[in-house]
């Protein structure tokens, strides 16, 4: 698996949980290799909802109608949504839709396809209790149960407020799996269908007489217009008897 963080761009290759290659940029396309991208969790607005339980295309639309609620601009943002968690809450991500189609671009224009975009917050590990920060350059990532962003130091501390805090040194790459994943509705991944491992081995009998009954039908069908065409022939050129 490959994940590629694209602001800065740059990249690790995983097997398990051991990282076996990383660079700088972008890395070469390689289609056989699963990409998540990891995108920066300033562009990207988390929030979590408590929505009854609905249908999937219900509970987008009323993601939808609490997202231009927190932001006063509906219908301007996409809007992606996690799963249910055991309190019943549900994780809203809000990202701009240039922000999105902008990752989308660059990705593309390198011959990458991504499987998931992730909000990078979404993989610093959660403490047993409160948050988890890690600082990097001028930012802190921030993640516990009811909240996730990245922000600089001051606006961070009035953030998280009283809730405990521990810091951790490195994100949970694992993580990337699991979280939210903001491919969904207009960005979402378009996957081709292909049969089972096997199908076209089982179902190669099959179609063979399928194909041959067809044949047999038009073979049948060619005899019985044949036979009329003779029988009509015959009976035109029969003699009239006085």
């Amino acid at each position: 698996m490959l994940l590629v963080w694209l602001e800065p761009p740059h990249w690790c290759r995983l097997d398990g949980d051991r990282i076996t290659a990383s660079g700088d940029g972008l890395p070469p396309a390689d289609a056989a290799v699963p990409l998540i991208a990891i995108v920066p969790g300033a562009s990207v607005a988390l929030h979590w909802l408590e929505l009854p339980e609905l249908a999937p295309a219900q509970a987008l639309a009323a993601a939808r109608m609490l997202a231009g609620e927190l932001t006063g601009a509906p219908g301007t943002g996409h809007v992606a949504l996690g799963p249910r968690d055991g309190a019943g809450r549900q994780l809203l991500a809000i990202v701009a839709h240039d922000r999105m189609a902008s990752w989308l671009a660059t990705l593309a224009n390198a011959g990458h396809t991504p499987a998931r975009l992730v909000p990078e917050p979404l993989l610093v590990p959660q403490p047993a209790a409160g948050v988890g920060v890690l600082t990097r350059d001028n930012e802190w990532l921030v993640h516990g149960p009811d909240i996730a962003f990245a922000a600089e130091p001051e606006l961070a501390r009035l953030l998280i407020g009283a809730r405990p805090t521990a810091m951790v040194d490195r994100l949970d790459l694992a993580l990337a799996t699991t979280a939210l994943d903001l491919r969904q509705a207009d960005y979402a991944l378009v996957q081709r269908w292909r049969p089972p491992a096997g199908a076209l081995r089982r179902l190669a009998p099959l179609a063979a007489g399928i194909a041959a009954a067809l044949v047999g039908t038009e073979i049948a069908g060619l005899v019985r217009a044949d036979f009329a065409a003779d029988r009509h022939h015959l009976e035109f050129h029969q003699p009239v008897r006085a």
